[in-house]
């Protein structure tokens, strides 16, 4: 047995390259890409290798189209809102502190305070609805939120009604068993 082969050996040597071993070494051992469609260079037809033509490809777009924007690069027309730094385009409202106040309150009297924010959280997403609303004067935005806080204060009472149900069992218990 020679020293390449020992116990279990599976028919490949350590030594030199074979003719039918396929991991042999041969004349373009140092190109990864031999034997492969991209032979050659790595790039050498791969389709994503090179940028596309001019007005194909990610980017473009029919918004990119007849705006004087270079390829790839979308842009806006018609007076729409470009989103970036304050420019000459109409700006959101500053949001209703009492919208953003009633979803912490109702989201916190959810998640953690078994409901003792909720009532609270009640008041404030209940005025954040007003100071949002189509009619209030100055504008607000935050809707959202206050609705969302709405519904979390709403079943953030839940566990808060439960409570006060339970402490309310237990003093008639001890009132009943005290006479």
């Amino acid at each position: 047995m020679s020293m390449d082969q020992g116990p279990g050996h599976s028919g490949y040597s350590w030594g030199s390259p074979s003719a039918g071993d396929p991991y042999a070494s041969s004349p373009s051992a140092g190109d990864p890409y031999a034997g492969t469609p991209y032979a050659g260079s790595p790039s050498a037809g791969d389709p994503y290798a090179t940028d596309p033509p001019a007005g194909e490809g990610f980017g473009s777009s029919v918004l990119a189209q007849g705006s004087g924007a270079p390829a790839g690069h979308a842009s806006y027309s018609a007076g729409v809102p470009v989103p970036g730094p304050p420019g000459p385009y109409v700006q959101l409202p500053p949001s209703s502190s009492h919208a953003i106040t009633g979803f912490i309150l109702g989201l916190a009297g959810l998640v953690m305070c078994a409901g003792l924010t909720a009532p609270v959280g009640i008041v404030f997403s209940a005025l954040g609805m007003r100071a949002t609303s189509p009619e209030a004067d100055p504008p607000r935005s935050g809707r959202g939120l206050a609705i969302a806080g709405l519904v979390t204060s709403l079943i953030g009472m839940i566990p808060f009604l439960l409570m006060v149900l339970y402490i309310g069992a237990i003093i008639v218990f001890a009132i009943v068993e005290a006479t």
